[in-house]
C-alpha cells in the first residue's frame, strides 16, 4: 500500500494473525479497512474489492488480533467499533476471511459486547463537510445535527439559529478520530444544538497535515477560521451563537484565534464565545514547566532568537501583549467576546500558570473584562478534564450563546 498521489489517505494502524495482514487508513477522515492474505503459491494477495469499504462518517474501526501479542497461531481477530453517535462494540470473528467483504465496518454484525447508550441519539445526524482555506486547502469538519424532522430546542424557543460548538486541535500529528462522549451528548448534542469537529491542518487526518503547519502554524489558525466562516455562509448558525473550544494544544490553537480576532477588531469577529481548557498560551517559558521540554520537536526552541521570532507570532500569550490598548472604539466595545479559561492546579503536563497569565494579560487588554470568566480545578490532578468541568464549558456556553441572532 501507499499513499494516493492526491495525499487523501494516510496510515493509522497494521495488524496481523497468522495468514492475514489489515491497514487501517484514515481516507479523508473515514476509517477504511484493507485485508491481505498470505498464500503458500502467490504469497500476499489483497481480498476484497480493489478499494476497500469505508465506515460510516462518525465512525472509526479498529482490528485487534485474538492474543495481540501474539500473531501466528490463530486467525481469529476482534472488531472494535465506535462512533460519536454510537457507543463501543466489540465483535468476535474466529476467522479473519470473515473480513474479504470488509463487513466489518456494517452495523449488522452481532456484537460480542457493547458499551451502554448514555444518551438518545435517535434523532442526531452525523455529516461531513468541506471548506477552503485561505491558500485553496480543502479542510474537512464533521458536523453532528439533529434530523430535520427533528426541531432545535432553540428555535422552539423563537431564535432561528441553533448554538453551535466547533472543537479544534491541530497538533502533534493528532487526528481527531470518533468517540463516544456522554457529557458531550447529554449537555449539549440532547438540547438540540450542533457540534462540529474542525480537522485544521497540524493533525494527522492526512500525510501532510503535520509537516504543513509544523513551522508554519498560521496555516492551522486559518484553517479554523474557514471552517466557521463556512458555518455562518451555509447558515449552520450565526456569528453570536457559534463558539468554540480546543485543550492542551486545542487550547493554544483558540488562545490564538482569540487573540488574532482581538488585533484585527470586530470586522474579524467569528465567534461568540471561546473556551480554553488546560491551554499551552506562554510559547517562551513552555519549555522550563513540566513536561514542556518533551515538546521542543513540535514548538521549537525559545531560547534560539531566530526561533524564538517565529515562535512568538503563534505564542497566544504574547499575541495578546500586541493588542492596543488605547482607548477602545465603538466598534471594539461593540464586540465583547465571552471567554472561559480552565485549568487543573496539578496537572502534571500543562501548568497551570500558563492560563493563569493569559487570563491576567486577557482582563488587561480586554475591553469589558466582565466576559471573561477562569476556573481552575484546585482538587483535580493529571491531564485530564473532570466532570465538573466538562458540566461547567457547557453551562457557560449555553448562557453565553443564548442571544437573538442579528439581520
Amino acid at each position: 500500500w501507499e499513499p494516493p498521489d492526491d495525499n487523501s489517505s494516510s496510515l493509522q494502524q497494521v495488524q496481523s494473525t497468522r495468514d492475514y495482514l489489515f491497514l487501517s487508513v484514515l481516507e479523508h477522515v473515514r476509517t477504511r479497512l484493507l485485508l491481505w492474505q498470505r498464500t503458500a503459491t502467490d504469497g500476499w494477495v489483497r481480498l476484497g474489492d480493489n478499494s476497500g469499504s469505508c465506515a460510516p462518517v462518525g465512525e472509526t474501526v479498529h482490528i485487534l488480533n485474538e492474543n495481540n501479542f501474539d500473531d501466528q497461531n490463530s486467525n481469529a481477530v476482534f472488531v472494535i467499533r465506535e462512533g460519536y453517535l454510537t457507543p463501543e462494540t466489540l465483535t468476535y470473528l474466529p476467522d479473519a476471511a470473515e473480513l474479504a467483504l470488509l463487513r466489518a465496518t456494517a452495523s449488522s454484525l452481532p456484537p460480542l459486547y457493547s458499551q451502554p447508550h448514555t444518551f438518545d441519539s435517535t434523532n442526531l445526524v452525523c455529516e461531513q463537510h468541506f471548506c477552503t482555506s485561505r491558500d485553496g486547502t480543502r479542510v474537512p469538519y464533521t458536523l453532528l445535527r439533529p434530523t430535520s424532522n427533528h426541531t432545535h430546542t432553540s428555535i422552539q424557543h423563537g431564535q432561528s439559529h441553533p448554538p453551535t460548538l466547533i472543537q479544534f486541535y491541530g497538533g502533534f500529528g493528532t487526528s481527531l478520530l470518533p468517540a463516544y462522549s456522554t457529557s458531550l451528548g447529554r449537555c449539549w448534542l440532547s438540547d438540540g444544538h450542533i457540534y462540529i469537529i474542525g480537522h485544521i491542518r497540524g493533525g494527522g487526518e492526512y500525510p501532510h497535515w503535520h509537516t504543513a503547519a509544523l513551522h508554519n502554524r498560521t496555516v492551522s489558525l486559518e484553517d479554523a477560521e474557514a471552517i466557521a466562516r463556512d458555518i455562518v455562509a451555509r447558515n449552520v448558525t450565526c456569528v453570536t451563537r457559534l463558539a468554540c473550544t480546543g485543550k492542551s494544544h486545542g487550547g493554544y490553537t483558540v488562545g490564538n484565534l482569540l487573540g488574532r480576532s482581538l488585533n484585527e477588531g470586530s470586522a474579524s469577529q467569528l465567534f461568540g464565545a471561546m473556551v480554553i481548557q488546560d491551554g499551552v498560551l506562554d510559547m517562551e517559558k513552555y519549555h522550563r514547566y513540566l513536561a514542556g521540554s518533551s515538546w521542543m520537536g513540535e514548538y521549537g526552541n525559545p531560547d534560539d532568537p531566530e526561533e524564538w521570532q517565529d515562535i512568538r507570532r503563534t505564542s497566544p500569550y504574547h499575541v495578546l501583549g500586541d493588542v492596543d490598548q488605547t482607548t477602545p472604539t465603538p466598534t471594539r466595545t461593540d464586540w465583547s467576546p465571552k471567554v472561559l479559561v480552565t485549568a487543573v492546579t496539578r496537572d502534571d503536563r500543562v501548568h497551570p500558570l500558563h492560563s493563569r497569565k493569559f487570563v491576567a494579560r486577557l482582563n488587561d487588554r480586554l475591553a469589558v473584562a466582565k466576559d471573561v470568566y477562569y476556573w481552575e480545578d484546585v482538587n483535580g490532578s493529571g491531564h485530564r478534564t473532570s466532570s465538573d468541568t466538562e458540566a461547567l464549558k457547557y453551562a457557560f456556553l449555553k448562557r453565553m450563546l443564548n442571544v437573538t441572532c442579528e439581520k
